[in-house]
């Protein structure tokens, strides 16, 4: 998706609030996580607005990036991640 997206419950917007607080509880200027993550910064400040949603090699290093599943980036509802994981977004 590459159009802002107004559904405040859909996945684009619940992970974009997410990564932007992660990322700054821990102090993470956004060039370095950018650079971490092999990315310009640009495209991480499209993730945390919303206006990007990363692609599945990017969903990958942002897994691993923030030891969170993959699907837990997809599925917010409890129950829904297909790994059963209880780490949840939000």
């Amino acid at each position: 998706m590459n159009e802002p997206n107004d559904d405040l419950e859909s996945p684009q917007y619940l992970m974009a609030r997410w990564l932007r607080a992660w990322r700054r509880q821990r102090g993470i200027p956004l060039k370095q996580m950018a650079a971490d993550l092999g990315v310009s910064s640009s495209v991480i400040s499209a993730w945390e607005n919303g206006r990007r949603f990363p692609s599945v090699t990017n969903l990958a290093a942002l897994s691993s990036y923030t030891a969170v599943p993959v699907c837990q980036f997809l599925y917010h509802g409890e129950g829904d991640c297909p790994s059963g994981r209880q780490n949840r977004l939000g």
